[in-house]
C-alpha cells in the first residue's frame, strides 16, 4: 500500500509535466505553411484533448494517492486477522472433548490446546464448546498436574468467560473456586489467565461478585498480587476496585488485613494505572474503616514513596487523601513525622499547583499542630516552608487561607512554652491519667477536619466518580489479548 502511494505520486508528477507541455503547445500553436487546414485543426484538437486528459488524470491520481495514505495511516489490523482462518483447522468439538476426557497426558494436552484455539475463533465456537459439556472438562483440566494442560485450559476458560451467559453457567458449576486455586500456581502465565477470567466475572455481573470472595477468595487474590507480573497486578487492582463498590464486600475487605496489605503492595508498583486503581480502592476502604488502613506497618512509607515512582498529580491527590487519615490519628501522625521524606513529599505535592491537592497538603500539616509534641516535630522539620510555598503560589482562596493560618501558628511558637499538665494525685492509676488534656490557651489548629472534608464530598459522590472509569480500566490496554491464541503464540 505504501509502494502504491509512492508510485501514484510519481505518476502525478509525470502527468503534470505532460499537461504543461501540452498546454505550452496550445499557446504556441501554429499551422505549417504547407499543412492542410483540416490536418491543422485535427492536430490542435488532439493537443487540447491531451491537456484535458492529463488534467483529469492528475485529479484521479491525487485522489488515489490520498486514499492510499489515509488507508496506510489507519492500517490497524494484524496479519493474524488474515491468516487465522487458514491456520485454525476446524475440528469436531465432540471428538476434541472426548480426547480431553481420556487419561493420557499427551492427548489431554493436545485437546486443551485445540479447545483454547477454537474458543478464539468466535462466539459460535464458544457456545458449541459449552453445549458439548466443554466447561466441565476444562474445569477438570485446569486442576491437572501438567502445567501445559493447566495453561491451555485456563486460557480457554478465560476466552469463554468473555460472554456473560457463559459466566453465569460457569459460576453455577463452581468454577470460581478452581480459578482461585490457580492463583496459587508458580506459573505466572497461569495466574494471569486465571486473573483475567475473574476480572470478566466481576466486571460484567454484580451478582457473581459474591462467588469470587467466597471461600477465601480475597486472600487468594492477595497472594496473587505478590506473585504475578506487572500486567496481572493491574488486573488484580481493578478487580479489588470492582469488588469494593459492593457494600457487603467492602465491609468484608475492611475487616481483613491481607487485602489491604496487598493493595499497599500494589501502590508501590511503577505502573500508573495499577497505583491509581489500588489507591482508589484504599480510599473507599478507609471510608468504610480507617483502622484497617492505619494498622498497616508500611502505610506511611509506601504513601510517601509514591513520588519516586510517578509524576502523575492525580495519583498524588489520592495518596494525599489517605495521608489525611494518617495525620488525624496521633500515633500514625507521629510515625509520619518520623519519616525523613515527609517534607520533600508534601512539597512535591504542593508544587503540582493543583488547588485541591494543595488544600489536602495544608490540612495534613494543620493536623500536626493539634498535639504539642507533634507540633514541635513539625516545626523542627520546617513544614512551614511547604505552607509558605502554597501561600505564595496558590490561586485558590481556601488553600491560601489554610496556609496562612498554619504559618501564623508556626510563627507564634506558643506550643513550645506549654508543658503537659501532671495528672492529679487522686487520679493516679485511673483512666483519667491516660488522658492528655490540652493546656488552656494552646494555639492548636482550629480548622475542622471532619470526615466529609476529608473525603472531599459525600461517600455516594466518591463512589460514583471512581466507578466511572473502573470497568474501562479492567478492559484497557492489552487485556483484550490476554487469554487469546495470539497472546500465547507471542510468548
Amino acid at each position: 500500500m505504501l509502494l502504491m502511494g509512492i508510485l501514484a505520486i510519481l505518476n502525478v508528477g509525470a502527468s503534470i509535466a505532460l499537461a504543461v507541455i501540452s498546454l505550452n503547445d496550445i499557446t504556441s500553436f501554429e499551422c505549417g505553411s504547407k499543412e492542410a487546414a483540416f490536418d491543422c485543426d485535427q492536430r490542435k484538437v488532439k493537443t487540447i484533448y491531451s491537456v484535458i486528459f492529463f488534467a483529469l488524470h492528475i485529479l484521479y491520481l491525487l485522489m488515489v494517492s490520498m486514499t492510499n495514505w489515509i488507508l496506510f495511516r489507519n492500517f490497524k489490523f494484524q496479519i493474524g486477522d488474515i491468516l487465522e482462518e487458514l491456520m485454525v483447522i476446524s475440528r469436531d468439538v465432540e471428538k476434541v472433548i472426548q480426547a480431553a476426557k481420556s487419561g493420557r497426558i499427551k492427548e489431554q494436552r493436545n485437546a486443551a490446546f485445540e479447545l483454547a484455539t477454537l474458543a478464539t475463533t468466535g462466539d459460535d465456537s464458544k457456545f458449541r464448546i459449552v453445549a458439548e459439556g466443554g466447561l466441565d472438562v476444562l474445569i477438570l483440566l485446569c486442576l491437572s498436574t501438567d502445567e501445559s494442560i493447566q495453561e491451555y485450559a485456563t486460557e480457554a476458560v478465560a476466552e469463554l468467560l468473555t460472554i456473560p451467559a457463559i459466566q453465569d453457567q460457569f459460576v453455577e458449576m463452581g468454577g470460581v473456586s478452581t480459578l482461585s486455586t490457580l492463583l496459587h500456581s508458580t506459573n505466572k502465565r497461569i495466574i494471569q489467565e486465571a486473573v483475567t477470567a475473574i476480572s470478566y466475572i466481576v466486571s460484567d455481573s454484580e451478582d457473581n461478585k459474591h462467588s469470587v470472595v467466597a471461600d477465601r477468595g480475597l486472600e487468594d487474590l492477595s497472594h496473587a498480587a505478590f506473585n504475578s507480573s506487572i500486567l496481572t497486578q493491574r488486573y488484580i487492582a481493578g478487580i479489588y476496585l470492582e469488588l469494593v463498590f459492593n457494600a457487603d464486600i467492602r465491609s468484608q475487605i475492611a475487616s481483613l488485613n491481607s487485602p489491604t496489605k496487598a493493595l499497599l503492595h500494589l501502590c508501590s508498583n511503577k505502573d500508573n494505572e495499577t497505583m491509581r486503581l489500588a489507591l482508589q480502592t484504599l480510599e473507599l476502604v478507609a471510608i468504610e474503616s480507617s483502622d484497617v488502613i492505619l494498622n498497616q506497618e508500611n502505610l506511611v512509607f509506601d504513601l510517601l514513596n509514591i513520588p519516586t515512582n510517578t509524576l502523575d498529580a492525580s495519583i498524588y491527590l489520592l495518596a494525599g487523601k489517605i495521608l489525611l487519615y494518617v495525620a488525624e490519628d496521633t500515633v500514625s501522625c507521629g510515625k509520619m513525622l518520623n519519616t525523613d521524606s515527609l517534607k520533600d513529599t508534601l512539597m512535591q505535592f504542593a508544587k503540582t499547583d493543583d488547588p485541591i491537592l494543595q488544600k489536602v497538603v495544608a490540612k495534613v500539616i494543620l493536623c500536626t499542630l493539634d498535639d504539642r509534641d507533634l507540633a514541635i516535630k513539625a516545626q523542627d522539620m520546617k513544614l512551614q516552608d511547604v505552607l509558605v510555598y502554597i501561600r505564595n503560589n496558590s490561586n485558590d482562596r481556601d488553600a491560601w487561607n489554610m496556609a496562612d493560618q498554619g504559618i501564623t501558628l508556626f510563627n507564634n511558637n506558643d506550643f513550645r512554652k506549654y508543658q503537659p499538665m501532671p495528672p492529679p494525685s487522686d487520679s493516679f492509676g485511673s483512666t483519667l491519667s491516660l488522658r492528655k488534656p490540652r493546656p488552656s490557651g494552646y494555639p492548636g489548629s482550629t480548622f475542622s477536619l471532619n470526615k466529609d472534608a476529608k473525603m472531599m464530598g459525600s461517600q455516594s459522590t466518591m463512589l460514583e466518580k471512581v466507578r466511572m472509569g473502573s470497568r474501562l480500566s479492567l478492559r484497557s490496554g492489552n487485556q483484550s489479548n490476554v487469554g487469546s491464541r495470539a497472546s500465547l503464540q507471542s510468548n
